[in-house]
């Protein structure tokens, strides 16, 4: 498995993402290459289908399903997440363990 945080340089809520994502590897002992991808530019943006910052991919999947709405990929701006009826900056604990048991 290949777990993605993909951020840019404006928002740092992407350092939760990262230390949670780690925690929960740990926790769990899971077979996975973690990655850190710094979304630089719009290009940047376009090439990783690039929803905002920070974004979390799983083998190439994005683990927000609302994600798959977005069309117009740029590499500034901070990502809300939805989940269950609440908003948060990063994406929750329980989204990642929901999407990561599959």
């Amino acid at each position: 498995m290949v777990i993605q945080v993909l951020h840019n340089r404006e928002c740092n809520f992407w350092q939760i993402t990262w230390k949670m994502v780690e925690q929960m590897i740990a926790e769990q002992n899971l077979d996975v290459r973690l990655e850190e991808v710094l979304v630089v530019d719009d290009a940047d943006a376009a090439k990783y289908r690039f929803a905002g910052s920070p974004q979390v991919t799983i083998n190439g999947q994005d683990i927000d399903p609302e994600a798959g709405r977005v069309t117009n990929f740029h590499a500034s701006g901070c990502r809300p997440y939805f989940y269950k009826g609440e908003h948060s900056d990063y994406p929750p604990r329980a989204m990642l363990e929901e999407v990561m048991r599959g």
